[in-house]
């Protein structure tokens, strides 16, 4: 596909071959990659169809700028993204043989139905993981395949040295400034717990309720 090297007619007519070339979507003309896979109206339904899934829009028309018009979004929505554009092509391809063969062609239902078990099934070897925003999970919703979160950074926790306590603390606000909150759990060099608490300090800057986590914590300890 990149290389151009698909076999539609006129493909082959470069390399030597002299063959009639009609276009077997019923156009008289003859049968180049930008007619096959773009230019018809059967090709223009399922791109438009396939874009509006992913909220992205193809401006340019070439495999290489179609495969990474998704680079700008999460790792886990550019595979599922690299992998469905394939299903298309292959789509494409695949109901010009049936009419080239006189054979039964897929309907628009049949072949929209294909694409998306292809992305479902690339989902499921996708070591991506999604963005956690609204639009996204929409998007994920609307292609019905499951979500990929991001795995949380592993921590490691030392304990303190001989008669100290440690004071590990956070705090938490809905908005900057928002309703907020803090608390803190208290250790000794053993591990055991001496205590901890839970405050709500109410409507307040990101800032403050950071300076009041630790002077809630000191005074506690």
């Amino acid at each position: 596909m990149l290389h151009n090297a698909i076999p539609t007619d006129a493909t082959v007519q470069v390399r030597g071959v002299q063959i009639a070339s009609q276009c077997r979507f019923g156009c008289f003309e003859i049968e180049p990659t930008s007619h096959l896979f773009h230019n018809y109206i059967y090709a223009q339904g399922i791109w438009k169809w396939v874009s509006a899934l992913f909220d992205l829009q193809i401006t340019t028309w070439s495999f290489t700028s179609i495969f990474k018009r998704a680079i700008s979004c999460s790792s886990y929505m550019e595979d599922l993204w690299v992998n469905g554009v394939p299903a298309c092509i292959q789509s494409i391809r695949f109901c010009r043989n049936k009419i080239a063969h006189d054979e039964p062609v897929p309907t628009l239902k049949q072949t929209k139905y294909n694409i998306l078990k292809a992305i479902y099934e690339s989902s499921l070897n996708s070591k991506g993981s999604m963005r956690n925003n609204q639009n996204e999970l929409e998007l994920l919703l609307r292609l019905q395949v499951p979500f990929k979160h991001r795995r949380p950074p592993r921590k490691t926790w030392e304990l303190p040295g001989l008669d100290e306590a440690k004071i590990n603390c956070d705090d938490s606000s809905l908005g900057n400034p928002g309703n907020a909150g803090t608390g803190a759990v208290l250790r000794e060099y053993a591990g055991s717990v001496l205590g901890g608490f839970v405050e709500n300090i109410g409507v307040n800057t990101s800032y403050n309720v950071g300076c009041c986590s630790i002077v809630s914590s000191l005074f506690t300890a």
